[in-house]
């Protein structure tokens, strides 16, 4: 890299711009995992300036990010870092009042980890009684992992799960009731941390 950057800081990935826009910065160079940059640090120069922004998504080339500037996007050239910031959890899903039919997923689709191995922290309250499990799929095999077996969970009360999540495991969650779901929020949190 060279003298357009002069800071210093540990990066996880590091390269030139080939594009962007007030905001994304495209690197064709990259073949990324979709979301694997969702809540990194992104520091990019431009025309000898400094900007640092939390990147909200990515795919397989592209980050996208909050806006710079009018009129500051990223050019040919430009150079960027990205780090990840490891106290920060990744949001996975964030469920509000919705419907849900009894033994049934909940998620339209299923959650991955970003960074296995990891941990699921899941928050959820329903406003029927029932029993709470994740569905924990790998290799085509999906396995029910009851949170709460022995006894219903209590209807308008909130719980928090946690579930430790490794690489290949797909999850979604059923309920054994059909209820209103008022909030069901599942952050990733980084294996180190925990």
């Amino acid at each position: 890299m060279g003298d357009k950057l002069n800071f210093v800081c540990l990066v996880d990935d590091q390269g030139v711009a080939t594009k962007g826009s007030e905001t994304t910065l495209e690197a064709l160079t990259r073949n990324w995992e979709t979301d694997i940059w969702a809540g990194s640090t992104l520091r990019i120069s431009i025309e000898d300036t400094l900007y640092i922004r939390k990147v909200t998504l990515n795919t397989n080339q592209k980050l996208t990010f909050k806006a710079l500037p009018d009129g500051v996007k990223p050019r040919k050239g430009d150079e960027w870092v990205l780090r990840r910031s490891e106290l920060t959890p990744l949001e996975k899903a964030n469920e509000h009042n919705a419907t849900i039919t009894a033994d049934n997923d909940i998620l339209a689709r299923d959650i991955t980890p970003s960074n296995p191995p990891c941990l699921f922290r899941i928050m959820i309250c329903l406003d029927t009684a029932g029993v709470f499990s994740a569905m924990i799929t790998k290799a085509g095999s999906e396995q029910q992992f009851k949170f709460n077996s022995a006894s219903n969970l209590t209807a308008d009360a909130g719980y928090i799960f946690d579930l430790l999540v490794h690489s290949g495991d797909s999850i979604n969650f059923q309920h054994s009731a059909a209820a209103t779901l008022k909030t069901l929020r599942v952050q990733e949190i980084i294996g180190a941390l925990q």
